[in-house]
């Protein structure tokens, strides 16, 4: 005898595919946005909360590329982003980057993930990167560090002499 529940786990589910978008900002350059692994651009809401444009449709430019997962190593986290194959104008803005003093005022990397069946608002909470080096050759690659510190999964090492009161038990 087959139940509702047996139904429901044995029926197909509706497959989702994800778009990644990235968003590349420097106030001498102003901004670019990419949707990585993308054919055609794509036209998406920012949430509320976005330091620019919040709550307003904005163009993705498709592009062949990709990001990496994030990877941690030594409290630091970062996503490696790299270019296949761009346009003439992005590649021409990226280039531009590699001038920038970056010491005052670094590049942000904002990653988005959508749902292709709603792009009203992402799927994740956005991940706010900083860019270190850029590497432009056959290739465009970027590598952005996590700017929260509340990423950086590992716990502070606590001295007695931080807390003088807990030497008896520390």
């Amino acid at each position: 005898m087959t139940t509702a529940r047996d139904r429901l786990y044995w029926a197909q589910k509706e497959r989702a595919a994800r778009i990644d978008t990235v968003e590349i900002y420097h106030p001498v350059s102003g901004v670019l946005r990419f949707a990585l692994r993308q054919f055609s651009d794509i036209t998406a809401t920012l949430e509320a909360t976005a330091p620019r444009n919040p709550s307003e449709q904005v163009l993705f430019t498709a592009v062949a590329g990709s990001i990496s997962p994030r990877q941690q190593s030594s409290g630091v986290v970062t996503r490696n982003l790299t270019f296949s194959s761009i346009g003439t104008s992005a590649y021409s803005y990226i280039s531009q980057l590699t001038g920038i003093d970056t010491i005052k005022t670094p590049i942000e990397l904002i990653y988005r993930s959508y749902i292709a069946s709603e792009l009203t608002q992402p799927s994740n909470t956005p991940e706010l990167y900083e860019v270190k080096p850029i590497t432009i050759g056959e290739r465009v690659e970027l590598t952005a560090t996590d700017k929260n510190p509340r990423g950086k999964r590992f716990a502070r090492l606590f001295r007695s002499t931080d807390f003088e009161g807990l030497n008896g038990f520390i």
